[in-house]
Parts: C-alpha cells; sequence; structure tokens
C-alpha cells in the first residue's frame, strides 16, 4: 500500500477532516473591534474561574472565552467546563485590553493522522502511521465518514488507509469523530460508478 496520497487528496482529506472539528461562524461585530486574529498552540497550566493560562512557545498567555466563542474537546460547546491542566490547545482570538486574549475558537487534544490500517476489532482499529508509529483508535456511533454517516465496521479493512481525524486521551488511544478510508487511493466508500480493476486479471472485479 502506499501511504502517500496526491496533493489533491490530501486538500480534500484535510478539508474534510476539519469539518469534523467545525464550529459555528465567528462574531462579524466583535471580529470588527478588534485587531489581527492569532492562532497559536499551547498547554494549559492554570485554570481560575474563567480565565485560563497556557504556556506556548513564545511564553504564557492569559486568555478568556471571548462571547460566542466555542470549545472543541470532542464535542462542541461554549464553555470552558471540560478543559483541564494539561490539556494540549489549538486557540484562535484577538487580544484586547491588558494583553489577555478573547479567544472565539479552542480545541483541545485534537489529534489527525494517516496510514495503514491494522487489527480491527468490534470497537476500534491500529494504523500504523507514515512515521513508523502506532496508534489505537477508537470509533462509536458518532464516528463519521466521508458521506457525513456513522461509519461501517466493513469500511475499516486491513490493508486500506485512514485518515483519522479525533480526540486524543491521555494514554494516546484517540477517540475518533471522523475517518476517511482508502483502498489503493480511491476513497471508501467508492463513488457511483467507480470501476475497481482486479490486479491479477486486469479486469473489472466483481
Amino acid at each position: 500500500m502506499n501511504l502517500n496520497l496526491s496533493r489533491r487528496e490530501v486538500i480534500r482529506a484535510v478539508a474534510i477532516g476539519s469539518a469534523a472539528l467545525a464550529v459555528p461562524p465567528r462574531n462579524r461585530a466583535f471580529a470588527q473591534q478588534q485587531g489581527p486574529r492569532v492562532t497559536f498552540g499551547g498547554t494549559i497550566v492554570s485554570i481560575e474561574g474563567q480565565v485560563i493560562t497556557a504556556m506556548t512557545p513564545t511564553g504564557q498567555v492569559t486568555m478568556v472565552l471571548a462571547s460566542g466563542g466555542t470549545v472543541w474537546k470532542r464535542y462542541t460547546r461554549r464553555d470552558i467546563s471540560r478543559l483541564i491542566v494539561g490539556d494540549n490547545l489549538v486557540v484562535s482570538g484577538y487580544f484586547g485590553a491588558g494583553g489577555v486574549l478573547e479567544a472565539v475558537d479552542i480545541r483541545a487534544n485534537v489529534a489527525s493522522f494517516f496510514g495503514l490500517i491494522q487489527n480491527t476489532s468490534a470497537g476500534g482499529f491500529q494504523v500504523h502511521t507514515r512515521y513508523g508509529f502506532v496508534r489505537n483508535v477508537q470509533i462509536g456511533p458518532d464516528t463519521l465518514d466521508s458521506r457525513n454517516m456513522p461509519i461501517s465496521a466493513g469500511e475499516i479493512r486491513p490493508g486500506r488507509e485512514a485518515l483519522v481525524v479525533g480526540l486524543k486521551l491521555p494514554d494516546g488511544t484517540v477517540q475518533a469523530t471522523k475517518v476517511l478510508i482508502y483502498e489503493d487511493g480511491r476513497q471508501v466508500p467508492f463513488s457511483p460508478g467507480t470501476v475497481i480493476i482486479d490486479p491479477q486479471t486486469g479486469r473489472p472485479a466483481g
């Protein structure tokens, strides 16, 4: 199996994967009142009331959730109640008075990777990534496929490839919210009219 998607496939896969974490549009009136929007990663070091302090590559940042802002931690909420110290964040927002960031989008412990499917089970599977790591993936009734439908266990087969997006748990297991399956470079389920060629006969399979 080839663990390299074409540029077009990667762009499409990332777009679909990002949709799994989609949040409502930010408040335009709020955006117009602020400076440039910034996006960065960091790790929560403290939470006091509604104030979050995160350590970033450039130092500590203090932030609050903006009015209408959203927090994703497997599910999307409009409060910070599910965040804890140690969560790894990707944050987008605007710096306000006093240098406090007003976050319009907070995403916690997001995992996204591509690789070869191995060792499937009723509740999940393993993925051998292109970097040599083996990742354990959990699936459930709310894990979606490329059609935004609950993924079928029949789609997940050893030897196929998968792009996984979801929540990374403390033990490294990923609770998948979106799984895109590929076979021989084509996305599964196959588009209507797709013809699969048997590599042994050179003729359409089936």
